[in-house]
């Protein structure tokens, strides 16, 4: 995939200068400086993840219009890529990505390779970032000490209590193919989502900090994003979440009582995705999109057209009973008032719930 990059797009990731970075080869040296040793001989468990993830990446294009080179979906798969180095650079340059060398293969513990998780900012308009102000505004709703923004070549790294995001400024919108679907499903009226489908430019944010809590990685995406409404944000969007918030709706998601209640309970619909397709009978397939940040699977029901709220609240409840410890697999069951929650697999034969995340269809069945 990298050569066909550099052929077709003119683009050499390997020696890009975003990817070249001088670490220490003495480990002291790394951990006074908080930095990942450099390390010449890398162990292959490490090479083979890596690789794993690149491939993930290709297998998620059109190949066949990369090989052809379409311009648009050479920019798509060249952004993600770069998204992948940026968050594999973020954990080098703040220590926390240790790269075991070949000769430690038999007493290191296996590596885990960090996984993008990407939010996009949507703009009207090439945006001129205040990050000073922006990183106030944070200040006012999340203090801490330890708040701070580092230009790089060509990024910026902007940091803020725990949370620490990889800042690409990009002067053209994201690919149509990968966002208007998510847009589409959304729950806003017709005039916001033209809003977010008309954005010109955007912001790629690599999250980089330490936490590992989804909810709390979403959060820090929501602050960053009502921090840079004044730069003309008109949506914040989460592809793999299956997102895509409005600005207009933003200062009221990061209000503190809005945050408490969303850790409580995840707002499906807001944070995670929810589809919906009507039938020809008049009956409605809803499915959810995003459980899988949590390490959930995703849930879809058949109902009616008029029970698309209480599918959608019995979702969250059932999210929120599997963030608390409880495991729900096919063929599991539960009791809800006089009837009976029958979990099981998606049947084969609706391409609707196909998708790469695991999913339960949730059926329900009258009680004796």
């Amino acid at each position: 995939m990298l050569s066909i990059l550099r052929t077709q797009g003119g683009v050499d990731v390997i020696h890009d200068g975003r990817n070249i970075l001088m670490l220490p080869t003495d480990s002291a040296l790394a951990g006074q400086l908080g930095v990942s040793q450099y390390v010449e001989d890398p162990d292959p468990t490490y090479i083979r993840l890596n690789s794993e993830q690149l491939d993930r990446i290709w297998g998620e294009v059109d190949q066949a219009a990369v090989l052809a080179g379409d311009p648009v979906v050479l920019a798509s798969l060249t952004e993600k890529v770069f998204q992948f180095c940026a968050v594999l650079r973020a954990g080098v340059v703040n220590g926390d990505l240790i790269i075991p060398a070949r000769s430690e293969a038999s007493t290191s513990s296996p590596v885990s390779t960090p996984l993008p998780r990407m939010f996009f900012l949507l703009f009207e308009a090439s945006p001129t970032l205040d990050l000073a102000a922006a990183l106030s505004t944070i200040q006012q709703t999340a203090p801490s000490k330890e708040d701070a923004s580092e230009d790089f070549a060509h990024e910026v790294v902007i940091k803020f209590g725990e949370h620490a995001f990889f800042v690409m400024q990009l002067d053209f919108p994201v690919p149509a193919d990968e966002i208007d679907s998510v847009i589409n499903s959304t729950p806003w009226s017709p005039q916001l989502k033209s809003s977010m489908r008309q954005h010109v430019s955007h912001i790629a944010c690599n999250y980089s900090g330490k936490s590992t809590d989804a909810t709390e990685q979403f959060v820090a995406a929501l602050r960053l994003a009502a921090a840079l409404l004044p730069a003309g944000l008109c949506g914040l969007a989460s592809i793999e979440a299956g997102v895509c918030i409005p600005a207009d709706v933003l200062p009221i998601l990061v209000e503190p009582e809005a945050l408490d209640q969303a850790r409580e309970q995840i707002p499906v619909g807001v944070w995670t995705g929810l589809e919906q397709w009507m039938l020809p009978d008049g009956k409605v397939w809803r499915r959810t999109r995003g459980f899988h940040l949590w390490g959930k699977p995703d849930l879809a029901n058949l109902g009616t057209v008029e029970g698309g709220e209480a599918i959608r609240e019995l979702f969250a409840d059932i999210l929120s009973y599997m963030r608390r410890g409880y495991v729900i697999e096919a063929g599991h069951t539960a009791s809800l008032g006089d009837s009976r929650l029958k979990f099981c697999k998606p049947p084969a034969e609706v391409g609707l719930l196909e998708g790469t995340h695991d999913l339960l269809v949730v059926e329900f069945e009258k009680m004796n």
